[in-house]
């Protein structure tokens, strides 16, 4: 009863986007009911990846629950330069459409080599040769370039069939397989 215990109120500093991974997908975008935190990076003119995004959406607003949802959109060569620190971006489609993508190349998990729309991971220990034909889809998640505390989600393929495959692996059952950052 002759004992004190203080604990000073001191400021902590936690960056939420350290924390996440695929494994924690559909976090961080649903965590604003409206999706008003989250835009999607769309090419142009190519009506396929259009509709495998629109898969996407539907499933983020079904788990946002808003009454009402603002997610924004962009063309991946209009992203006006007062937006990108806005919001958490995820960008579908195949690399070398997507010119957004040769200015944060090197903040990847796993770099784009745009002459064949393919993720290459220089780091790994073991290098996987796949054959050009390949249909492949991969996905990979990172911090934004433009703002620390959001996240860039990419869904991207070599092929329309890739991109499907990538995309289809954001809808409940297979975004439960998720992990990593790639």
């Amino acid at each position: 009863e002759d004992s004190f215990f203080h604990l000073p109120l001191m400021t902590a500093v936690f960056n939420p986007t350290t924390q996440y991974d695929l494994a924690s997908y559909p976090s961080p975008f649903g965590f604003t009911p409206t999706l008003g935190n989250t835009a999607f990076v769309l090419p142009r003119d190519d009506i396929e990846t259009w509709r495998q995004t629109f898969q996407v959406a539907k499933y983020l607003g079904d788990r946002a629950n808003g009454s009402i949802t603002t997610l924004a959109v962009f063309y991946d060569d209009a992203i006006p330069e007062t937006e990108r620190a806005n919001y958490h971006f995820i960008m579908v489609g195949q690399p070398s459409k997507l010119s957004i993508l040769k200015e944060i190349n090197e903040s990847l998990p796993a770099p784009i080599e745009f002459s064949t729309d393919a993720a290459v991971e220089p780091s790994m220990q073991i290098k996987y040769r796949i054959n050009p034909d390949a249909d492949l889809g991969y996905i990979e998640m990172f911090q934004s370039p433009w703002n620390e505390d959001n996240i860039v989600l990419l869904a991207l393929g070599n092929s329309l069939q890739g991109v499907a495959w990538a995309a289809s692996h954001l809808i409940e059952p297979l975004s439960y397989e998720l992990e990593g950052n790639f």
